[in-house]
């Protein structure tokens, strides 16, 4: 009886990955009009200065459609003044989606994502002294972008960022 029970075990096991899989590439799926080439403009401000810059995404689903690529490139006066890569997934077990940011200079973070019953997508992770957020909208053309920190001590969010892309292709 232990070689059917072994195979019985086996074959629920792929049952339930199966399943994990198809949850998984729904939850992309609600992300997937962020897929293809974008461009716009945008502003950041710290310690008081603003920058415009031009910026360029590039998304791509993949991994068997489990995780979608953004890479980000930001430009100041025609340089690339910023260079990010994330990769976006979903975690079944929590029903949460995973966001891995990487910057070209090493640093990275590790954020929760989720939509808001208004449809808006947020992503935020802890940073020394408080938390950073980022929230988008995206329609067939439009990527609207912005950022947003809160101490830990205050309840109000003050917004260091925003961009607007159209979509290319």
């Amino acid at each position: 009886m232990k070689p059917i029970t072994t195979i019985i075990l086996m074959i629920l096991g792929l049952y339930s990955q199966a399943q994990d899989i198809s949850k998984i590439q729904a939850a992309i799926d609600k992300l997937s009009v962020l897929e293809g080439q974008w461009k716009g403009t945008g502003w950041v401000q710290m310690q008081g200065i603003r920058t415009d810059f031009v910026q360029t995404e590039k998304v791509e689903r993949r991994l068997n459609g489990t995780t979608l690529l953004i890479e980000g490139k930001g430009y100041e006066n025609d340089s690339l003044a910023f260079n990010a890569m994330a990769m976006a997934s979903f975690n079944p077990e929590t029903d949460k989606y995973r966001f891995n940011s990487y910057l070209a200079d090493g640093k990275y973070t590790e954020a929760e994502g989720w939509f808001d019953e208004t449809g808006i997508f947020h992503w935020q992770f802890e940073v020394p002294g408080g938390t950073v957020r980022y929230s988008f909208t995206v329609t067939d053309e439009q990527w609207i972008e912005k950022g947003a920190y809160q101490p830990k001590t205050i309840t109000e969010w003050y917004p260091f960022m925003q961009m607007e892309l159209t979509k290319l292709k």
